[in-house]
């Protein structure tokens, strides 16, 4: 019978050791990114041809396989040099210890929000969509690109089937260490950005205003429509609170745009608050507005913005024509949507009939409410080509952007996003 020398440790629990470490981590993904394409395998190859020369392979130590290939790779060998050197001095560890911290915390943040999403999606049997889900993803892995057997499809404008895979090499960087660097079209700051999960769509959150992804997006929007339209240069939605006469219309009043646009006087900004009440009451300081029938004078508004939101209108088109009537000729309403990027026809899941009672086309499917934030609001319509047919009879010409920036913090496949303008 052998045993191991004396304070060995087994090869398996050296493995999980390593593996738990945000240096594995950062390793594991830049091999994963150089694997995936032969472009940088090839730039790896060369860059790293003198370390290969210089330094020789050690040699082979019990355990697994995959340790083994682990401490054989050059990659290896500078995290375990670089945590040498920060062990070797009281400085040098302060400084990693206060460096890693943000990271530390978005990790402990991020398991205790998904154990809270879980519990909150079975309770009741309401199945309340957290933003590691969203419908922005299609419908299963049939939707993705078909690959490279059509050689015609490297034309295909519609359907807007997503790349496979679905993120970048520098996105999934950025996904599995949950951090990066933006400046941020909302405030204006050049920040730290944390990231929560894959969908990137609903995360990446500044860590000055708290912005998420889709917000950059329609700040960005907002800031190049009318910096064209006016003939001037804005960069960020601060530079837009300092505009004269422009009346805009949020149709939140909570978040990271309505923080810094609140600013203006002539700013609006409202929650849909009980269907009791009539447009325009104010309680406890905020103003209810039914979408579908809004109490603002005829022609009177800008700029009509609103982030996911006309999906849980009963009747969303009869809210695009209030927005319309609202709106002074020339002025837009700058949105986000779910939008099934491969279908032709709206799809919609609820209505309410002519006595006022709910009917479900489909499963239910609520979305986290802001306000409420114990309920879910129930998803009626994911929104599809059809919409933009609609709205042109409406009266509006809209324009389609899939935005996509990374030093402006827009990252992900589903950089969907809609200016309806009034003619």
């Amino acid at each position: 019978m052998t045993r191991e020398p004396a304070g060995a440790a087994p090869a398996e629990d050296e493995l999980r050791q390593i593996q738990s470490t945000l240096g594995w981590q950062v390793l594991h993904t830049y091999r994963s990114a150089v694997s995936s394409s032969r472009v940088l395998r090839s730039v790896h190859s060369v860059l790293t041809w003198p370390a290969r020369r210089l330094v020789r392979a050690p040699a082979p130590r019990d355990g697994s396989d995959q340790l083994t290939q682990f401490h054989a790779s050059i990659g290896w060998r500078v995290l375990a040099g670089y945590r040498r050197l920060i062990r070797s001095s009281g400085l040098l560890s302060s400084v990693h210890a206060a460096a890693g911290w943000p990271v530390r915390k978005l990790v402990a943040r991020r398991r205790r929000a998904a154990a809270v999403a879980a519990a909150t999606a079975a309770d009741g049997g309401r199945r309340i969509m957290s933003g590691a889900e969203s419908p922005w993803r299609g419908r299963g892995e049939g939707w993705r690109r078909p690959g490279a057997g059509n050689p015609a499809h490297r034309h295909l404008r519609y359907p807007l089937y997503l790349p496979s895979p679905a993120l970048t090499p520098f996105e999934r960087l950025v996904s599995t260490l949950h951090w990066s660097v933006v400046k941020c079209t909302v405030c204006g700051g050049l920040a730290p950005l944390y990231i929560e999960h894959e969908n990137l769509r609903e995360t990446g959150i500044c860590a000055r205003c708290h912005a998420r992804t889709r917000h950059r997006q329609l700040a960005y929007v907002v800031c190049h429509s009318l910096s064209t339209a006016r003939g001037l240069k804005l960069r960020n939605l601060r530079d837009v609170a300092r505009l004269e006469s422009l009346v805009v219309y949020n149709t939140e009043s909570k978040g990271a745009i309505h923080d810094v646009l609140s600013r203006r006087a002539d700013y609006l900004c409202s929650e849909y608050l009980d269907p009791a009440l009539a447009s325009g009451t104010v309680v406890n300081g905020i103003m209810h507005q039914d979408l579908m029938s809004l109490s603002f004078p005829s022609e009177s508004i800008d700029v009509v913005l609103s982030s996911d939101v006309f999906e849980h209108v009963a009747d969303p088109y009869q809210g695009h024509a209030e927005v319309h009537r609202v709106l002074r000729p020339g002025g837009r309403h700058v949105f986000t949507v779910p939008f099934y990027q491969t279908e032709f026809l709206d799809e919609v899941r609820a209505t309410v009939d002519a006595q006022g009672n709910l009917v479900h086309h489909l499963e239910p499917v609520y979305h986290q409410d802001p306000v409420r934030l114990s309920e879910g609001v129930l998803v009626y319509t994911i929104f599809s080509v059809e919409m933009l047919a609609r709205l042109r009879r409406i009266g509006f010409r809209t324009h389609v952007y899939l935005l996509h920036s990374y030093w402006h913090g827009m990252m992900g496949p589903n950089g969907l996003l809609f200016e309806a303008i009034k003619e």
